[in-house]
């Protein structure tokens, strides 16, 4: 088609897209003399699919909504059907993926197409081809959600296939999807988690050297966990691109929700609080500066690892990290640093100088607490009973002190490294759930049941669920065993049962199956029976 045909009162300039099933330029609409995107479709056979398609348009032209693209005209000239749509011309998510972005940036940006994609929903839509390619930015920055040519009605079309072919594109297809299976809103939803790992990461969680095996992928391989400074968005990520749909949010709107959790206990970033904190340095730095020196300036603030339900407790995280920013930006370096002390017995210096002579000799007896609290926090494995032994220093010398500064940022410190050591309890004891459903007991090294807990347990050697992890473990173990013996595996289940022996000696289960005299010896007895009952 050349560049200056007249097509149904449009004005063709230049090709911008080509895709399969149309091509897309950039037209003058001559009626209102503005740009548009013309998306001219390949000719139809018959006459049932130009009818279909002229339905699916009016649809998409009655969703209005400021992150959707604006359909301005649809039409049919000789079988060829077209779209005037609203052209933008800020580029597609791909540019910006490949640009690189914050994950503040990226969780707002996956919350806005979420809660455009819970008003397509709502409206009984199901997009089917969410991919970054599909999402367009204007000029001022703002997300435009496009191309609907496969989206499909669930109230009339309740298979959501077409003419028995897979629909969407193999990068970003859910596995339902995939397996023509019945689709609804959660499809679009696994989608939308694709692309949240490839902005998270750079790279796409499934690969292949072809779209089936792209697609194969999809349906029976895990996606690679987030990098260790990503690992508070593995929750999110896990729920959105669950195998099963019913692992997934059940609506964009919960989605939405959970986001919006999300950004109120993620730390912003170095930059954005920068910002903020320029006027609260400059009006504190004066006040404060002489009175503090750079004893907690020697720490490193220690990035937190996922996040599991604390969604309570956003002010406190956001109050105790503004502090301690104020903290290293105003006052690190302005003193020399405590020397290390070698020979430093913490147990009984504590319990020889804290308690007996807290009341006497009150400078000796802070700095030799604010020593005590040094060195606990110098520990690279901290604990809670750690951090518990630190914070109770540093409130002996506000007893002693109550405008001690340095004590004061001390226990705000301890705050946001308890919350941190909080939430990595959290992700061992998740991913220990998970390590127990895919029956990954104490293989692979470090990313199975039994690691998990055990980590959960050097952090908080009280924590029930971790207290009673080897107990679930032998059980797994105990259920392995039962399932090879039914399918006449002998060697698979005696090895099963020694592995769970391994982890608990005591298990009822496992001695049980130990004790029956035909679980290993009467294999032929137990084969005969089993073909004779086929007779019987």
């Amino acid at each position: 088609m050349a560049l200056t045909t007249q097509f149904s009162g449009y004005k063709i300039q230049k090709k911008i897209g080509e895709g399969g099933m149309a091509s897309v330029f950039l037209a003058m609409q001559e009626s209102l003399n503005r740009a548009v995107a013309l998306k001219i479709l390949k000719k139809f056979d018959t006459e049932e699919q130009i009818t279909r398609f002229f339905n699916e348009g009016k649809i998409i032209a009655s969703l209005k909504h400021p992150n959707i693209i604006t359909i301005h005209d649809l039409g049919e000239v000789k079988g060829r059907c077209f779209l005037a749509m609203e052209y933008i011309d800020g580029g597609d998510l791909t540019q910006y993926i490949n640009k690189g972005l914050e994950p503040d940036e990226i969780i707002q940006l996956i919350k806005l197409i979420a809660n455009c994609l819970e008003f397509v929903h709502q409206k009984g839509i199901v997009h089917r081809d969410i991919k970054p390619e599909n999402i367009l930015f204007r000029k001022d920055g703002s997300p435009v959600l496009t191309d609907f040519g496969v989206a499909k009605q669930i109230q009339t079309d309740t298979s959501l296939t077409m003419d028995g072919m897979t629909i969407g594109s193999p990068h970003y297809i859910s596995p339902e999807q995939a397996e023509h299976k019945l689709l609804d809103a959660r499809t679009d939803i696994y989608s939308l988690g694709i692309i949240l790992y490839e902005m998270l990461t750079g790279q796409k969680p499934f690969q292949g050297n072809s779209p089936i095996e792209i697609i194969i992928a999809h349906l029976t391989t895990e996606a690679e966990p987030l990098p260790k400074h990503l690992e508070r968005y593995q929750e999110l990520l896990d729920i959105m691109i669950a195998k099963d749909a019913v692992d997934r949010f059940n609506s964009a709107a919960d989605l939405t929700d959970f986001l919006g959790k999300l950004q109120c206990s993620t730390p912003t970033t170095l930059h954005a609080l920068t910002k903020k904190l320029n006027k609260v340095i400059s009006s504190t730095e004066k006040h404060t500066k002489h009175s503090v020196n750079n004893s907690l300036s020697k720490k490193k603030f220690v990035a937190p690892v996922k996040s599991q339900h604390k969604w309570l407790w956003p002010g406190i995280i956001l109050t105790v990290i503004l502090l301690f920013f104020i903290y290293n930006v105003t006052f690190q370096n302005k003193q020399p640093p405590i020397q290390q002390i070698s020979s430093f017995d913490l147990a009984s210096e504590k319990n020889s100088h804290i308690n007996s002579n807290a009341a006497s000799t009150n400078d000796g007896n802070i700095q030799l607490l604010l020593i005590q609290a040094e060195i606990i926090l110098d520990d690279k494995n901290l604990t809670l009973s750690k951090l518990k032994q630190a914070y109770d220093a540093y409130n002996l010398v506000l007893n002693l002190d109550s405008n001690n500064t340095i004590a004061l940022h001390g226990i705000n410190h301890i705050a946001t490294l308890y919350m941190n050591v909080q939430d990595e309890i959290s992700f061992n004891l998740a991913a220990a759930e998970k390590a127990l459903r895919s029956f990954k007991l104490t293989t692979p090294e470090k990313d199975n049941a039994l690691f998990y807990f055990q980590e959960t347990l050097r952090l908080d050697p009280n924590n029930p669920k971790a207290q009673q992890g080897k107990t679930r473990i032998a059980n797994a173990y105990a259920d392995l065993v039962e399932i090879n013996l039914n399918a006449f595996e002998y060697n698979k289940a005696k090895s099963y049962l020694y592995k769970g022996l391994a982890i608990q000696p005591t298990s009822s289960r496992l001695l049980a199956l130990e004790k029956q005299t035909n679980v290993f010896k009467d294999a032929p007895k137990r084969v005969f029976n089993k073909f004779k009952s086929i007779f019987d």
